[in-house]
């Protein structure tokens, strides 16, 4: 496909406009918003246990800092750098990224939530002439209504928002919006971009790319169509097609259902007594039963894991599923059913490094099959379920749990440089001086 053919099709399509709003550096900025200390500082954030950098200030980039760093490797140098290491605080995150969503949501009737810190938006109501000065306003409420900076692409699908919202984040001055309203500004964007770069094109297949001359978002438009079905697949299709501003898809603004609730977890040090991996299930239990409830989910399904790291020097991965008789939101028998999965997999003298719990076969509350003759204690579970819930709301996470739970937190994930949960726990709330 030509230049000119590009331009022909463009004005033949019908009028789509879509928005993806992402947010900037999205855990660095949680922190900045209630710590004013951080910024204009470098500043990286943890992965889980202080593993890797997997969130990076501007400084800290420019610095040369890469992402996925491992923590123990740049540890002795980020002093010099003048950049501060955080662990992770996804709680605050997690509702930060709420208060953004909800904040887009003012703009369009249509958001659909892509991940923690990214959004699109269907802008198909607002005009061409003030669409870019819309992208300005998103930028500057959502700044001004949760303090997280972030950058706009607007363009007619959503691959090609992905590509714009990218050359956004390169603006340093004033608003960071890029729009692409015409097919030249379409062509000269997708010149600029790099193949690699593309939402869905993975490092496979851009590599298949480049060996067949395709450096660019430009020339991949102009293949036909079955050579990039059988090269890329339907997904490598459906991207050159968005890449020719053709949707390919609506807007998911009704998340879909989930397939299943995990809680998993690589612990700080290698775990040979089951008294601790009997602590740490139980707690993964309580987690995804929790989180099925907030879900209004019933449980189909349980399999749990234990693993030993790759470095160990007797390895060993297992699991066992258990299928429950009649889906089920109760916590203790959740957690009744995964520690009797332990006792049958767990082998002595292994150093088990990871573990987790994985719920399937999920069915909506009130569509679950139940037991001729115990409505009575349904109920009851279901009133004890809800009662413990609200105390732990009010009076924080684990306040009423499981004895078998324990109080020995060597286990859990090590964050020695966590910030304060500023909003989502009442003591750690921060004070106005």
């Amino acid at each position: 496909m030509t230049e000119s053919q590009f331009r022909s099709m463009y004005t033949n399509l019908t009028p789509n406009r879509v928005a993806l709003v992402d947010c900037n550096n999205f855990y660095v900025s949680c922190e900045r918003v209630f710590n004013p200390k951080l910024r204009n500082q470098g500043v990286v954030v943890l992965s889980n246990n202080d593993g890797c950098i997997i969130s990076r200030s501007q400084e800290a980039k420019d610095a040369g800092i890469r992402m996925g760093a491992l923590f123990h490797e740049v540890k002795r140098i980020l002093p010099s750098m003048n950049i501060i290491p955080l662990s992770s605080n996804y709680p605050m995150y997690g509702d930060m990224s709420m208060r953004v969503m909800e904040t887009i949501s003012t703009f369009s009737p249509e958001v659909e939530v892509y991940s923690i810190d990214e959004a699109f938006a269907d802008l198909t109501h607002v005009s061409d002439n003030s669409i870019s000065d819309y992208g300005s306003q998103i930028c500057d409420r959502v700044f001004n209504w949760t303090g997280i900076p972030v950058s706009v692409g607007i363009a007619p699908t959503k691959t090609l928002a992905k590509a714009a919202a990218l050359r956004a984040k390169k603006i340093r001055n004033g608003p960071r919006v890029h729009c692409v309203n015409n097919a030249d500004d379409i062509i000269e964007m997708l010149k600029a971009t790099d193949v690699s770069d593309l939402w869905g094109i993975g490092r496979s297949h851009s590599a298949k790319l480049r060996n067949s001359g395709i450096e660019n978002g430009l020339q991949l438009t102009s293949l036909p169509d079955q050579w990039i079905r059988s090269a890329l697949g339907a997904t490598g299709l459906a991207v050159a097609r968005e890449l020719r501003a053709i949707p390919c898809g609506e807007l998911e603004v009704t998340p879909p259902p989930r397939k299943g609730i995990s809680c998993t977890r690589t612990f700080p040090g290698s775990l040979i007594s089951i008294e601790k991996l009997r602590m740490a299930v139980a707690s993964f239990a309580t987690r995804v039963a929790e989180k099925i409830r907030a879900s209004s989910l019933l449980a189909g399904n349980l399999t749990l894991f234990i693993s030993t790291g790759p470095f160990a020097e007797k390895k060993r991965s297992v699991s066992e599923t258990h299928v429950f008789s009649c889906a089920t939101e109760d916590t203790i028998l959740i957690t009744e059913k995964a520690l009797k999965i332990l006792e049958k997999i767990h082998a002595p003298c292994y150093e088990y490094k990871r573990a987790g719990i994985l719920i399937s076969s999920l069915v909506a509350k009130g569509q679950g099959q139940m037991k001729l003759f115990e409505t009575g204690d349904n109920d009851r579970t279901a009133r004890l379920m809800t009662a413990i819930d609200d105390i732990n709301s009010q009076m924080g996470r684990r306040t009423l749990r499981l004895c078998v739970e324990g109080f020995d937190n060597s286990w859990r994930t090590k964050r020695e440089m966590l910030s304060p949960r500023y909003t989502t726990c009442w003591e750690e709330l921060p004070l106005v001086r």
